[in-house]
């Protein structure tokens, strides 16, 4: 058996100070977390847009993130057009939102639960530079086997790389997604610790089994690692909104990279957990990113008019945006470089006026308004809980670009 070293995160503080600079690898990865299209962004999309405008909603983060080689997030829940909540389809309706009607995430207060996003919101995405998704999550199943393959269907129309979900009479190793990028072959793989709707299907591929990591997880990141140079797991994991990490997500870590992730980058808990690193058998640290957190979602604050008043739902909307650096080293590619850009999603109450919008969390780009520049302050803080310092983007470093160009 492989042997594996945990490391603690400080002894990596020298590796972390190679990087004072722009990123200038190999390959870079922008990987950001759960992207939760809530019914109250759908309001506030087509409320002066009978398409949808959804881009204002992350563009002062991803004009950050495009300078990346590719660019990842996590869609928290099926994209399934013209697919009612009671199983109806009307594709005549497939391009309208209505917020009661039950084809989309409804815009009624807690009610948006159960989720189907509008096609036009992933379109966006798209064009913002976003060609890499994961779509296996507790919300994969919300409209039943006949929602997951219709988003699988959507996305691939899309040309643009699923992974974490397959059509069920589809192999197994269709879990697997190949992709080349700057003359590297890169494998990603996705899973879920379970689903919200109790459907036996074999379209969404799970962390666990009996509470121990997957042997089919295990088994296809062998394979993946055999057939590419670097594998990339990124697992939905952990308790629900606890900054802890739990024993299951080390467990299956560890088993991770015994069986040959290079990196893991996990999402699910909506808030930051830590990080920390596991030395391969072959020498190589491979990453361990717990939870990004939220990247757009519309999680609220339990006082509208006062987001800082409660921490733990203050929490739910600071997130991170990771940048990982792959370098070639004696015939490996792994991650040698890794940065974090701390995000905040506002509320309709701080500067704009009804616009809720994914902002860096860096107070002097909007040093005018004091209300929102407090809460960018308190974001990157409490991301500084979990994220040496070193390893979390600097002013200059935003405004010279995180990319070496």
């Amino acid at each position: 058996m492989q042997k594996i070293l945990v490391c603690v995160f400080v002894i990596f503080l020298g590796w972390s100070n190679a990087f004072a600079q722009c990123l200038d690898n190999d390959l870079v990865i922008a990987m950001t977390g759960d992207t939760i299209f809530h019914g109250s962004l759908y309001v506030q999309a087509f409320k002066n847009s009978e398409r949808g405008e959804f881009q204002p909603m992350w563009s002062e983060v991803v004009k950050y993130l495009d300078g990346a080689d590719l660019m990842y997030t996590n869609i928290e829940g099926p994209v399934a057009p013209g697919l009612y909540s009671n199983g109806k389809m009307d594709l005549s309706m497939a391009e309208t939102y209505h917020p009661t009607n039950g084809m989309y995430s409804l815009g009624e207060a807690g009610k948006s639960y159960t989720f189907n996003f509008h096609p036009q919101s992933i379109r966006e995405l798209v064009n913002s530079g976003f060609t890499l998704f994961s779509l296996a999550n507790n919300h994969s199943l919300d409209r039943r086997k006949k929602g997951a393959d219709l988003t699988l269907d959507f996305f691939n129309n899309l040309d643009v790389t699923v992974f974490g979900t397959k059509k069920e009479e589809s192999p197994v190793r269709d879990y697997i997604k190949y992709v080349f990028q700057n003359s590297y072959k890169l494998s990603f793989i996705s899973c879920t610790y379970g689903n919200n709707v109790n459907i036996k299907n074999d379209q969404v591929l799970l962390c666990y089994k009996k509470g121990e990591p997957n042997p089919l997880l295990l088994d296809l990141v062998q394979e993946a690692h055999q057939n590419s140079e670097a594998v990339i797991v990124t697992p939905h994991w952990g308790n629900e909104y606890s900054p802890s990490v739990s024993s299951h997500q080390k467990k299956l870590a560890k088993a991770l990279v015994l069986n040959g992730a290079h990196a893991i980058v996990g999402h699910h808990p909506h808030v930051v957990q830590p990080i920390e690193f596991i030395e391969s058998s072959l020498g190589y640290k491979v990453p361990v990113i717990y939870s990004l957190g939220n990247f757009v979602s519309n999680q609220a604050p339990s006082n509208w008019r006062d987001p800082q008043k409660n921490e733990s739902r203050f929490k739910r909307r600071v997130g991170m945006s990771a940048f990982l650096g792959f370098d070639l080293n004696k015939g490996t590619l792994s991650v040698s470089q890794i940065k974090f850009l701390p995000t905040y999603m506002k509320i309709v109450h701080e500067g704009e006026k009804d616009v809720r919008k994914l902002l860096p969390a860096y107070s002097r780009l909007y040093g005018s308004d004091q209300i929102l520049s407090s809460s960018l302050d308190k974001a990157k803080r409490h991301v500084h809980q979990f994220i040496d310092s070193d390893f979390i983007l600097t002013d200059d470093q935003l405004a010279r670009g995180v990319v070496c160009d």
